[in-house]
Parts: structure tokens; sequence; C-alpha cells
């Protein structure tokens, strides 16, 4: 008898550091236990990349639907897209989406515009009708948009119909959290300084609010009112540092989200948007609270088991790591690293109480012989959490390093935790340079740093000490680039050997310097940091040497546009902006390429000598044009890069040397790994070449020479007819292959390989190759179609016609699936050549010794 199958319903929220978002979770979850659902809980932690990937993840599973309350309501709209095409139904809670031509079955929220005008009314009482207030907005969330919108809305009618006197005088960013919104409270005061009032979208940022009005001794004399009903801003309400709040009620939106899904996947026809409305909660509200009350007549004269307080520990430096317990989904506790009463390290993690998922550590290199403190905010007193985590000259759990089940074999991933964008691509001194967005802390994203790995061959890949580490909590080392300064440009060069230059995001301050004369182990800040303060981030630094400057290339916002952005410098140290191009999303890239270069263009013109300039984005997208050293100037329209799943944020080495000359690229690789101490990857190096076409000048991705070191065991196939229901590769078994083929289609319908279960399927009358959900373009030329196929743990990467299409695709086999197929349908084809080669571990050197990658 089979088991009933379980709907699974994959939900993102915006955090699960705000109780709001809890509280909707938990909710969800008790319903959908109702209904025999199943609830798969994940937050982006205002991280629109990371709500992407874990969109991705949740279609790798085939979910029956996805909930969002997305990070950002119209970044949010590239991943619904995805859902839309693997025909997954997408929901909003909360937070509903702006993007333009995706579909959402049914979004279910507080009455945001509503609660906005409650607002309004509660500031028209706590000033008496008169005053000047700010606004402290949130404007990449349309939750907390619509407050606002409400908020402006409710004072001006009143100020018509009523004839009420309160002046709008500000609006600030502060981002829906505490710190943000603090310092934005405090410009306020500096600007403002007869301000009586201040709307807050937010709990957090109104308790950011309170803090700054504390610290300028404005307290009482500026009323506040927030939103949501925190009990942080209850307690606030009950104490009389916030006026009132519009409460909202988190349970009755979680259930109804759940209750909808329900009748929508029984075939019902459901609403388009559901309201709930808010309530007005004042200090008389928050005199009565129950929940407030009992908070207060907790003991506090004896330690009570749950009751959440600060921990510490005490020890000498001895060992090379600290090895820090995790668990998936367990309360993040902010933990500080101290040594000689300097914090050195601050991150926030899911420190488990008891059996860990993995461990993760603290590189203790640099402190040893120091005495230092552990502390940890917020960990119940019960918890043996702290006791656990120990010294050690080993990394805990380390023993099947890089022999991992889901571990990438031919592809860089993280010894621990999660990595996003490749940062700082650049060859130094015989070493490609691998930084990385990386949380050493933790399966998913957050507490970013720069991590490092280096190779001689982009293939072999050593993991260094982390690079660039966070200057203090909440100021994140975003995405950025490096470079060699061979001509000594910014005067930092103290030996006979160039230095290295890297620019990136620091999320509290802007765009950021940082140098090193050490090949890149050792960084030193620019003392005159930041050196570009705008709305935006991931720096890309590219020399132009016609006009012997530095540029920078920044994705950068200007009102609702979305733009790349152009700075010049002649000494990386100061930046004059130039112009800004509209269309591109995060992390950019520009470099110039010859054309045909290997060869001559289809006119049969010598196209040797000619070169263009590429400017692309996030999402490999790209234009052709000309680049002065000021502007870009497009000659093609967007042109679609890779048309896979699973790839992001790519970036080109710079600093190659010229006799080897090759533009190489490598990409974020989403392949989620599920139950592994790392996840995400890296995409194997491609070489980056620019290709005539009968469609013009297009964009070719091949991967590296290099793959041939990995190169075992060959399978050739001659020239024969491959007839339906052959499979001349019946023999092969394995699960690293590198396949190279070229076909005739002839009669054939279908032409394609089943690598581990995952078809790659060229369709012959469409023209397109097909893998999962993704679809390609893949024309047959003078009679064949040509593919190359790299194919690891969990991920796909085929190659069609010489590199003109790129498809990297996410996969996760069955464990003991090791077969390979090649077949035909609908009629026979023609095999012309096809080689299969069996790949080596590119990790087998290191797994000889755990300790070589301790350096």
């Amino acid at each position: 008898m089979c088991a009933e199958k379980k709907t699974v319903v994959g939900v993102s929220l915006l955090t699960m550091t705000n109780p709001f978002f809890r509280d909707l979770g938990d909710a969800m979850k008790d319903e959908a236990a109702k209904h025999r659902m199943e609830v798969l809980l994940t937050a982006g932690e205002f991280d629109a990349a990371k709500q992407r990937n874990q969109v991705a993840d949740f279609i790798v599973r085939r979910v029956d639907a996805i909930v969002l309350a997305p990070c950002d309501s119209k970044a949010v709209g590239t991943a619904i897209s995805e859902a839309n095409k693997a025909g997954i139904p997408v929901f909003t809670a909360d937070i509903a989406v702006l993007a333009p031509g995706v579909k959402v079955e049914s979004h279910i929220a507080t009455d945001n515009l509503g609660g906005g005008r409650l607002a309004a009314q509660g500031m028209i009482e706590a000033l008496g009708g008169r005053g000047k207030v700010a606004i402290i907005e949130h404007p990449e969330v349309e939750s907390a948009m619509l407050r606002t919108k409400g908020f402006e809305e409710e004072l001006a009618r009143q100020k018509k119909e009523q004839g009420m006197a309160i002046d709008i005088v500000a609006k600030l960013p502060g981002g829906g959290v505490k710190d943000k919104s603090f310092k934005a409270a405090e410009d306020l005061m500096q600007a403002h300084p007869d301000v009586n009032g201040i709307f807050a979208s937010n709990d957090p940022s109104a308790v950011g609010a309170v803090a700054a009005l504390e610290k300028a001794g404005k307290l009482g004399q500026v009323k506040i009112i927030g939103f949501d009903g925190m009990p942080e801003g209850k307690q606030a309400i009950k104490e009389g540092k916030i006026y009132a709040d519009p409460i909202q009620f988190p349970d009755r939106i979680g259930r109804q989200t759940i209750q909808t899904i329900v009748k929508y996947l029984a075939g019902d026809e459901v609403p388009k948007e559901t309201l709930i409305p808010t309530a007005l909660y004042r200090k008389a509200d928050a005199l009565k609270d129950p929940v407030l009350r009992l908070n207060q007549n907790l003991p506090t004269n004896r330690n009570v088991p749950g009751l959440l307080t600060n921990a510490q520990r005490e020890f000498l430096v001895q060992k090379r790591y600290l090895n820090l317990p995790v668990k998936n989904g367990a309360a993040k506790r902010r933990v500080s690293f101290i040594a000689e009463e300097r914090t050195e390290r601050e991150f926030e993690i899911e420190l488990a109480n008891a059996e860990p998922n993995f461990w993760a550590f603290l590189d203790l290199a640099p402190f040893q012989g120091k005495r230092a403190m552990l502390k940890v905010d917020l960990l119940p007193q019960d918890s043996k959490a702290l006791e656990s985590i120990e010294q050690a000259d080993r990394i805990k759990g380390a023993e099947n390093l890089y022999q991992e089940r889901l571990r990438p074999q031919f592809h860089f991933s993280s010894r621990r935790g999660w990595n996003n964008d490749p940062n700082g691509l650049v060859y130094d001194r015989g070493e490609y340079h691998l930084f990385y967005q990386h949380n050493p802390y933790g399966w998913n994203w957050g507490n970013m740093h720069w991590g490092h790995a280096v190779s001689a061959d982009l293939v072999h890949w050593q993991e260094l000490p982390i690079a660039i580490s966070p200057r203090e909590f909440g100021d994140w080392v975003f995405s950025g680039s490096a470079v060699v300064d061979k001509e000594n440009t910014a005067g930092w060069k103290t030996g006979k050997e160039a230095v290295l230059v890297a620019a990136f995001t620091s999320t509290g301050r802007g765009e950021c310097i940082s140098y090193i004369n050490d090949r890149g182990r050792s960084w030193q800040e620019f003392s005159g940091n930041p050196v570009v303060k705008h709305r935006g981030r991931d720096p890309k630094l590219v020399w132009h040497a016609p006009t012997h400057k530095w540029v920078m290339c920044l994705y950068d916002e200007v009102g609702t546009t979305r733009n790349i952005a152009f700075y010049t410098s002649p000494d990386l140290k100061s930046w004059e902006f130039q112009s800004r191009i509209e269309g591109f999303f995060e992390c950019p890239d520009l470099f110039e390429l010859p054309v045909d270069a290997t060869g001559s263009s289809a006119d049969g013109s010598d196209a040797a000598k000619k070169t263009k300039w590429v400017l692309t984005a996030a999402s490999s997208e790209y234009r052709i044009g000309q680049f002065d050293g000021k502007q870009f100037t497009p000659e093609t329209p967007r042109l679609p890069g890779q048309r896979g799943r699973g790839f992001y944020a790519a970036q080109t080495y710079s600093d190659i040397p010229p006799s080897d000359g090759r533009r190489i690229q490598v990409g974020w690789g989403q392949m989620p790994a599920p139950g592994m101490p790392f996840n995400q990857m890296m995409t194997f190096p491609c070489e980056l070449t620019l290709r005539t076409t009968p469609d013009g000048i297009r964009l070719c991705f091949q991967p590296v020479r290099e793959i041939e070191k990995l190169h075992g065991k060959s399978h050739r196939l001659k020239a024969q007819p491959l007839n339906p229901g052959e499979n001349p590769l019946s023999s092969i078994s394995g699960e690293l292959f590198d396949i190279r083929a070229e076909f005739e289609p002839g009669e054939a319908a279908q032409i394609g390989f089943n690598i581990r279960g995952s078809e790659v399927t060229f369709d012959v009358q469409k023209q397109e190759l097909l893998c999962k959900d993704r679809k390609m373009p893949l024309r047959v030329a003078d009679g064949k179609v040509r593919l190359q196929i790299l194919a690891d743990r969990t991920s796909l990467e085929i190659f069609g016609n010489d590199g003109i299409d790129y498809m990297p695709m996410p996969v996760i086999a069955k464990e003991d699936d090791k077969s390979l197929a090649l077949f035909a349908k609908g009629g026979a084809a023609k095999i012309s050549a096809l080689e299969v080669f069996e790949l080596r571990s590119a990790w087998e050197e290191g797994r000889r010794g755990v300790g070589a990658w301790e350096r």
C-alpha cells in the first residue's frame, strides 16, 4: 500500500528576525498541519538574491505551492516568473509583488493602506492636530509603501476637511531595521530640530528612532507612531516611549494563506486579495496586555529555563579553530568574539542546543596566545550550546571533507557554510584568485564576508582563510572586484611586486577600497573609505589604457530606475562620476573582446583586429558596443546570455597575461546542497569569445581547456547510425563526465542524453534543446549539431554549437544511479563524433591530507 503523497508548500518570508514574520510562519505551519500539509519555511533576510535562490530550490523540489513575503517587491519578479514557468502556483503573504508580467494567485495581507490611515489618526491625536512630522520609510517593500501612502493621504484629508495643521517635513529610508532607522532619526534631528512627530513604518524602525531620541535627549518631546504590534514595540508603548501602533495580526494572515492554498489546490476559485484590518494599540491597551503582564511577572532572582539572557565564556586561544555547532532552522543568536577587550568578529548563527547538522568554524590563527571571550546574546539559560563550542586544530566533522555525497567534484565550493557571488577574480603571479560572498557560520545567506581560494590551473583549488571580514556587525562586505595596480597609480607599493587592489561594497558606508602587498593574504583598508556613496553596490574595477584611468562600474539606482554607473579615477582613491546606462541589475562587468579572433567573420572579411566592448550584469544578459573610458555606447539591445537555471552574478578575471589572452568567467552556481555542511558552488570557468553568427555578433561560452586535466578513461564512438531504442553508451557507468558529441539529426524527431536520470534533449523540429524546465535555441548548422556537457554531482553545464548557447542546470541524481544513455526518438540519427571522458575529482590531492588546505 502506497503512502498518500503529502502536499508541500515552500515559504520564503522577508525575515525571521522580526517576531511578526516568526508568528506568521508558525501560524502557517500550524494551519498546514491541520490539512496534512508540510511547510518548508525559509526567509530571504532582506536579500532579494537569497530569496530567488530559495524559490529556485522550491522549484527543484517540485513543491505544490510557493508563498512569498518578498524582500524586494520588484526584484522578486524574476523568481516568480521561474515558478510560473514551472507551473507552481505562487501566493503572497503580507507583502505584495510590484513586478510586471508575473502571476500571483492570491495576496493575503494586513490592510496596510488602512493601517497607515490609522497611524495618521494616532499622530493627530498625539500632537493635538498641529506640528511637524517625519516618516522613516522602507520604500523597497510594498507593504511599507502602502502604510506611508495611507499616512500621507489621511493627513492630507484631515488637513483639507478638518483644518489640521500637521505638515510632513522629511521622509528618510530606514530599511525596516533598527540600526539604519537609528541613523535616519539622528540625521532627522540635525536637519529638523523642531520636528514634533515621527511615523516609523514598522516597530524595528520605531525602536531605532526611540534610541536616537534618547541619545539626543528628546524622548517625550517627539511623539512616535510605529506599526506592527511586536513585543518590543508594545513594551515601548507601555513605557510611553512610543505613542501608539496600528497592530497587525500575523496569525490570521498565516492561517488565511494556508486556507486559501487548500481551496486553490481543490479547484475552488480564490479571491485575488484578502486584507486583514489593523487596530490602534495605545498605552491603555499595553497596560492590560496579558502577554506584557506575564513578562513583567517573570521572577528575576533565579535562573528560569527558557528565559533569554546573555551568556559569555572566557578562554586562552591555543588552537587553530573554534568549532561552532549549527542547527539549520534554529533561532539565530548574535555571537561576539572578543580578543584582548577588542571585538574582532561578530555574527549571527543558528546555534545548536543539541545534535548539530554540521560544525562551522572561526579561524583563530590571528589571535594565538591571546585572552578571549565568546559572548552569545539571547541564549536560553538552559542551553548547552555555549559549552559545546570548542577549540581544536582540525575542523570538527571534516573527516570526509570533499567526499560528501553532494560535494561538487570539479566545481569550487566552500568547505563550510554558504557561498554566492564570485568576487575579486584576478590573476597574479601564477595564481588565480577567487574571492566570493560567504557566510562562514550558516547554511543560508547572511554574515557576508569575502571568502578566498586560489588555483594554479582553474581546476584544483585551495581554500585560504577569509580575506575580508565585516568591520562591525551590520556593515557587511558585499560584492566587488580586484585588480593588479601594475603602474602603482595609488602609491601603495612597498616592495618589488605590484599591489593587489580590491573594491567592495560596505553595506554601512558605501564603496570601499582595500589593498595588499602579500599576494592577497592580508588586506588593508584605504583610510579615505568610502570612495563613492550612492544608492547601489557591486563595484567592478577596469583599467582603461587609452585614457590611462581606472573605471569603476557600479549597479546604481536613481529614483525607480536600475542602472550601471561609470566613475573614473587616476589613482583608485578619488573618483568622478561620468555616466550611467539604464536596464541592468546588480553585479556589472565590462570588458573588451576581439570579434572572431580565431577566424574570419561570416561575410569573409578580416575580423581578427576588430574589437567590441561587452557590458553585462547579474542575469548574464549583455549588450555589445563601444566604451570611450567614460560612456558605454550600445550597438545592440539587451541579449540573452546563459539560458539555464542556477547561474547568477558572474564575473570575469582581470590581469590575465597577454601570452594567454583569454577572458575567463566564473558565475555563482545556484545549486543547493540539502543536508550538507556547505551550500551552493561556482560554475565551471568559461572562456568568453565574440563570434559572428547569422543573428549578428554574439557572446559565446566554452569551458576552459583545463578541464582536460581531469580527463580519465575515454569512451570514443566511431561514426555510426543511432536508431530508436539503441543505447551505445549502456556500458558506461559513473557520476562525473565531459561529453563531447556531434550529430546529424537525419530522420530523428529528438536526440539526447540521459545522464543519471536527467534528460538533455534536442528537439529537431523546434530547433531547441531542453533540460528539465528550461529550453534554449539550438540550430542545425551545416546539417549538424554539436554538444558538450559537463556533469558533476549537483549540476549539468550544457554547451551548444561551440558555446553559442549555454545552459547551466541544478540537478541532484539518485545516489545509486550512475547510468548514461544516448537516444534517438521518432527516427534514426547519425553520430558523427562522440567521446565521453570519465572525470577524476579535483579534490583527490586535497583528500590525501586534510591539513593540506589549513595553511
